[in-house]
This record gives structure tokens, C-alpha cells and sequence, in this order.
């Protein structure tokens, strides 16, 4: 059973707001397709049985290029670092234990 995507809209049964609006390809020679929702959440399909109940699904449905993310903006340069005018500042010597009155260190 083969189906075309026609575009997405929320599910009549649990809201998920991607359910796919699908039509059937493989119908026989003089047989109508109707549009029919798919849900992938909840496993739900509702077919359309009319031309006029195709009609109020068909408006409902949105484009599929549309459910694609927003693209993200671009990231703003990070401000340069201040220049480092200053000499670094020395490093004190390690603390250590003093052995045979301070004549040797750990």
C-alpha cells in the first residue's frame, strides 16, 4: 500500500501537532483517492469517505516544508580580549615542611 505525504496537520484524537495527510497511489483504474490522516504518535488513521470531507481536511493540512526547523540565526562575534599590558604576576614558592630545623624542604 503505497501513500503520498500531502502535508501535516494535529491530530483530531491526541493534538500531536504533526500528524501526516496522506492519499493513497495505488488505487485502481476509476477508483477516487480521499485524503486521510495519519498520526505516528498515536497510531490513529481517520479517512475521509467524501469529497466534502476531503475539502475541510485538505484546508486544514499545512505544507510539509513548513514543519522544518527555523534556520538559526548567526552567532554574534565574541568581543575581543583586552590586551595584557601587565607582566604576570611571579609565582610564590610552594609551602613546604621544614626538616632538620629549616635546612631542607619537601
Amino acid at each position: 500500500m503505497a501513500s503520498k505525504i500531502l502535508g501535516r496537520t494535529a491530530c483530531p484524537c491526541c493534538d500531536h501537532d504533526a500528524a501526516h495527510v496522506k492519499l493513497k497511489t495505488d488505487k485502481a483504474e476509476g477508483q477516487t483517492a480521499y485524503p486521510y490522516v495519519h498520526c505516528r504518535d498515536c497510531g490513529i488513521q481517520m479517512h475521509t469517505r467524501t469529497q466534502h470531507q476531503a475539502e475541510h481536511l485538505l484546508k486544514r493540512t499545512r505544507a510539509e516544508k513548513l514543519d522544518l526547523p527555523a534556520p538559526a540565526p548567526a552567532p554574534e562575534p565574541a568581543p575581543a580580549p583586552a590586551p595584557a599590558d601587565l607582566p604576570p604576576a611571579p609565582v610564590p614558592p610552594k609551602p613546604g615542611r621544614q626538616m632538620f630545623g629549616g635546612l631542607f624542604r619537601d
